[in-house]
């Protein structure tokens, strides 16, 4: 029944869309975002993508935690443009790989943003749960997007060789850093949103990491960051 039931709640989702594309500007809330204007810079087609990637996570959600029902009615603004904003993070990146994907954040966001502005981008989007993994490919199957879902642990997966790796609220530091480094490229970065407790986790980091660190300001948390990390390594000498 699980799978028959979200595979409906994918149909009646693009339907949805194709009936309702007319009013799409009018479903979209009014918030500052990283793209000055998010509605008028983003295509009718790509808005549509949004549209039914949100009904898809609002019905997968009452089945499978994708995210916590808290944050659905600000889905928006605490979802979708808190991880569209990492995109700029990495300018002419052509291989990004999401860790701990889970719903999707950031990875399809991302997906999704990056099919008009960096159209030969590539994502892969790494998910240990089997239903999670069903929910991202049946919204990459509806929205007509490529990604490759790898489901897996990132611990297990092969080394990816990403120019850019992400990872949203997953685990602290210290932790991300020995899950992700083995997925990105010798020049490549590692992107990470935080909120405000971030100076314990970089702290808590360099006891056993060095890295390059660069802070850039979130426009969606006015307490967070993103931090953006390069050549990090494990420092030998630490006791």
């Amino acid at each position: 029944m699980f799978h028959v039931k979200h595979l409906l709640a994918c149909s009646s989702a693009i339907y949805g869309w194709r009936v309702g594309i007319d009013k799409v500007h009018a479903n979209i809330p009014h918030l500052h975002n990283p793209f000055k204007g998010f509605a008028e810079e983003i295509s009718i087609e790509a808005l549509g993508r949004f549209r039914i990637y949100e009904s898809l996570l609002k019905k997968w959600n009452q089945s499978i935690n994708l995210v916590s029902d808290s944050t659905l009615e600000n889905l928006w603004k605490r979802h979708f443009q808190d991880s569209a904003q990492l995109l700029d993070c990495a300018p002419g990146a052509k291989k990004w790989v999401d860790v701990g994907s889970g719903g999707g954040f950031p990875g399809l966001v991302l997906t999704i943003i990056a099919a008009e502005r960096e159209p030969n981008a590539e994502f892969t989007l790494i998910e240990s749960s089997a239903k999670k993994c069903s929910f991202l490919r049946c919204v990459l199957r509806e929205t007509g997007l490529r990604a490759t879902i790898l489901e897996t642990r990132c611990e297990k997966a092969a080394p990816q060789g990403a120019d850019a790796v992400t990872a949203r609220a997953l685990a602290p530091l210290p932790k991300l850093l020995a899950l992700t480094t083995p997925h990105v490229a010798a020049k490549g970065m590692l992107i990470f949103p935080k909120g405000h407790n971030r100076n314990k986790e970089i702290v808590a980091a360099k006891e056993n990491w060095k890295f390059h660190l660069q802070e850039r300001k979130s426009i969606t948390n006015a307490s967070g960051a993103i931090l953006i990390i390069k050549r990090a390594k494990l420092d030998r000498t630490a006791k």
